[in-house]
């Protein structure tokens, strides 16, 4: 096993270690035995409609490239995608999906890259939001906010330089004409305002459902309705790769953001880990039951 995998899975184990010893073992039992189970099942009904629409709007962006695969493949194979991303750090692996396409893997590797990267970008809009209206006085996760903007700007510029690709294209044995193409697809997609828009639209709606994924969860969990303003903050920092899926810090900020909301650590400790369970796990699961299909 790899030194990087084991350093991860050891601040996996702290963190949650220490934040179920810091919350109360007890509380979070509490919370979870007070779970109103219907509200909890009407959640995850929604779960599928989330996925649709990410089909959708993936669907749109390999169109795009001349790439036409039925909406029941692309759903299918972006379950898969959601499987990789499950088991690999920051959900790197998500980019697998494009190698269950027959097409150039530099044509359909940008267009995962590209829809990430706008999932990154209203994450943080809508992350922004929260902490200037509902959390203005939480200077650390504003810094945090900062620096995953940052990150993702350089990787945009790092996506689209052709000297910075090429170079790394050595180490990994990627030709140079792979790396043309893929800046080639990457800059057409970027330069393609109607599908950036439509993207984002759906993207928007996409969080939108997700909103009421959560509002469920808290109600399900007699929790502050306002905490549910949280989720963007939580999905954004969870994936940061510092732990194994994002496991320990998803929960830390998940019970950070409801103490300033007012509302419990332990609260905010459940709240992270169900979303967490409905929204990637679950479909993680489905994508691992695809890929056995597929041998």
């Amino acid at each position: 096993m790899k030194k990087s995998v084991i350093i991860k899975i050891l601040l996996t184990i702290i963190f949650l270690a220490v934040l179920v010893y810091k919350i109360d073992f007890e509380s979070i039992v509490h919370v979870l035995e007070s779970m109103n189970i219907f509200l909890l099942i009407c959640a995850l009904l929604l779960v599928p409609v989330m996925y649709a629409l990410r089909a959708l709007r993936w669907q749109a962006i390999l169109h795009s490239t001349g790439i036409y695969l039925p909406f029941t493949t692309t759903f299918r194979i972006l379950l898969i995608g959601n499987f990789y991303g499950l088991i690999t750090p920051g959900k790197i692996g998500e980019l697998g999906r494009a190698f269950h396409i027959s097409e150039k893997k530099a044509v359909t590797v940008p267009t995962v890259a590209l829809e990430k990267l706008i999932d990154i970008a209203v994450l943080a809009f809508l992350s922004a939001l929260t902490l200037i209206f509902l959390m203005n006085d939480s200077f650390f996760l504003k810094v945090l906010l900062l620096v995953v903007v940052v990150a993702t700007v350089g990787g945009l510029i790092a996506l689209v330089n052709v000297k910075f690709l090429r170079f790394a294209g050595k180490y990994l044995g990627i030709g140079v004409g792979d790396i043309d193409i893929f800046v080639q697809t990457m800059r057409a997609l970027l330069k393609n305002n109607p599908l950036i828009a439509k993207s984002t639209f759906i993207a928007f709606a996409y969080y939108f459902v997700n909103y009421i994924v959560a509002l469920f969860v808290a109600l399900a969990g007699g929790m502050l309705l306002i905490s549910v303003t949280a989720m963007p903050v939580i999905i954004l920092m969870g994936n940061i790769p510092i732990t194994i899926s994002g496991l320990g810090i998803r929960e830390s900020v998940g019970s950070l953001t409801f103490v300033l909301l007012g509302d419990t650590a332990a609260n905010g400790f459940v709240f992270s880990l169900l979303l967490f369970l409905f929204i990637t796990v679950i479909p993680g699961i489905c994508g691992y039951l695809f890929t056995i299909c597929e041998k």
